[in-house]
């Protein structure tokens, strides 16, 4: 036991690391509430009064907007870069991602990075499903728990997925599965044991389901990465870690609401006499009875500085977030393609980060495949991001072209910049190319004169001269 200001410190390495779980589940759980505009209400409304509370959602287009720029655009990836078609294991990864959704997949594999911290893919072999022999399951990080090695959090010892459901009776159960790694007297993982556990309604311990099973390969069957570095942890940081910007945003909205319900005209105040006596003449004049008074009770509150404040609480929320709140910039259709790179500058440098470690998954996530259907162990695919950002087509094809003639840049270099595939648009080119070749008609033999033979005409008529 370890002493905090000189006194023992009683408390269980179990207790520690489930406070820390528990830290987790709620920091998640926030992340969502605010993502789907679950916000607390700025407000206290009174029982029957009117409810003055805005809630203006900026968590989501931050997350959204993080997520566009990660998978907005196709990634693709190769394994021999030299081959000019697809090789088998390239073929077998494309199949695999397309019977997945591949896209649609990572949008929502970097959703929950974002919200949670941690991204995790589960690998679920169906060999006796012809169209999707490989299941690739986008797991909840409020599910997951994973251990590792005190001095190395690169060396995953067990995950742990666990979560709540039905029975058949519609009674509570507990489903939770342990897949630890199975060491050698290297402590090197050679395989991986998967056993299956159930807590039924109020019974607190897990039953084993059914004997363990070996995954007979030293890759587990969950591959993860965080979604921002996060040193020493295995759990990384997410979009929203601090969202209390939004609900000084949210006050400020509500207070400015409430102030233009109650005061968004002149209230008319009476002094002296009873408004009852107040008549207009045919010439709409007040005629107010001696010795009283009439006045406009106006706003006296400056709105203009408080629409300034909520515009600065508005960018320093997308700062945070490291994104450009573009709603208050003028015409961005005038941008270069430099201007634009400018303003995003610090989303396109968080996108790059985030590049390295999704990028990291689906590598991983490829080499486990290859391994588990036997094309090779040590399969590594190379990855092409394209260009998150909408750039002006015709200065970007004039700088390409003015690199081109420079002769220091590779035509597949040039290519990546446009958006293609490199080897996918040589092939068509020369696919192109034969087919245009085939259909040409074949070139006419030289016209031969009435007179019979070319040469021989010729020689005749030499002779004749002679």
């Amino acid at each position: 036991m370890a002493l905090i200001s000189g006194q023992l410190n009683t408390q269980t390495w179990q207790t520690r690391l489930q406070n820390a779980d528990d830290d987790r589940l709620r920091t998640i759980a926030r992340a969502w509430d605010y993502y789907e505009g679950r916000h607390p209400p700025p407000l206290a409304v009174r029982p029957g009064m009117p409810d003055d509370n805005v809630i203006v959602n900026l968590a989501r287009p931050v997350v959204d907007k993080g997520i566009s720029l990660l998978f907005g655009k196709e990634t693709t990836w190769q394994i021999d870069e030299t081959a000019a078609t697809e090789s088998n294991a390239e073929q077998f990864l494309t199949n695999v991602w397309t019977a997945n959704d591949r896209m649609v997949l990572l949008h929502e594999v970097a959703q929950n990075g974002a919200l949670a911290g941690l991204s995790a893919i589960k690998v679920v072999p169906r060999m006796g499903d012809k169209q999707r022999p490989y299941r690739l399951v986008n797991l909840d990080p409020s599910n997951l728990s994973i251990d590792c090695d005190d001095e190395d959090i690169d060396d995953i010892e067990r995950y742990v997925v666990q979560y709540t459901c039905k029975d058949q009776q519609g009674k509570e159960l507990v489903k939770r599965q342990e897949i630890t790694a199975v060491e050698d007297v290297n402590d090197r993982a050679l395989a991986w044991s998967i056993q299956n556990y159930e807590a039924r309604g109020n019974d607190k311990y897990f039953r084993p389901v059914g004997e363990s099973i070996i995954w007979p390969y030293s890759l587990p069957p969950i591959v993860h990465c965080k979604n921002l570095p996060c040193a020493n942890a295995v759990w990384g940081y997410g979009d929203l870690e601090d969202v209390r910007l939004n609900d000084a945003l949210n006050l400020i909205a509500s207070s400015t609401r409430k102030i233009l319900r109650l005061h968004s005209s002149p209230q008319t105040l009476a002094k002296g006499f009873d408004p009852s006596l107040l008549r207009r003449d045919a010439n709409q004049i007040w005629g107010i009875p001696e010795g009283g008074d009439l006045a406009n009770l106006e706003m006296q509150s400056d709105l203009t500085a408080a629409r300034e404040f909520y515009l600065q609480l508005r960018s320093a929320f997308y700062a945070m977030g490291r994104m450009p709140d573009v709603s208050q910039i003028g015409n961005l259709g005038a941008l270069t393609n430099f201007g634009l790179r400018v303003l995003f500058a610090d989303a396109l440098e968080r996108t790059a980060t985030k590049r390295l470690m999704y990028g990291g998954l689906i590598v991983r996530l490829n080499r486990l495949l290859c391994l588990i259907d036997g094309r090779g162990e040590n399969v590594t695919t190379k990855l092409t991001w394209p260009d998150p950002l909408p750039v002006n087509g015709q200065e970007l094809v004039t700088t390409v072209a003015a690199e081109q003639k420079t002769g220091l840049v590779s035509d597949e270099t040039l290519s990546g910049k446009l958006g293609y595939s490199y080897v996918d648009e040589r092939k068509r080119l020369l696919d192109e190319r034969a087919k245009k070749a085939a259909m040409m008609p074949a070139p006419a033999a030289a016209p031969v004169p009435l007179g019979g033979n070319s040469d021989m005409t010729q020689q005749g008529t030499q002779g004749a001269v002679q």
